[in-house]
């Protein structure tokens, strides 16, 4: 009965792995965002920050930078 329930438990696993994988890889192909690279510097502490962010598709590239940018407390860079 173990022996049993170890290669249900076995094959559910891996049914579940190729499942989600087959979801991801749908999702990667099917969606096509863009990955961005931006720079930006952390006020008061001197530090410069790069961020690599997705932007899913139909979403604004420069609310993503923001937004990917304000996650690690830091803001773009400006000519200041």
């Amino acid at each position: 009965m173990k022996k049993q329930f170890s290669i249900l438990a076995i094959f559910a696993a891996i049914l579940l792995a190729v499942v989600a994988a087959a979801m991801v890889e749908a999702n990667n192909n099917g969606g096509k965002g863009e990955v961005i690279g931006v720079t930006g510097i952390v006020p008061g502490k001197g530090l410069i920050v790069h961020v690599i962010a997705l932007v899913p598709l139909g979403a604004n590239r420069s609310d993503v930078a923001k937004e990917a940018l304000a996650g690690q407390g830091a803001r773009a860079l400006t000519k200041e």
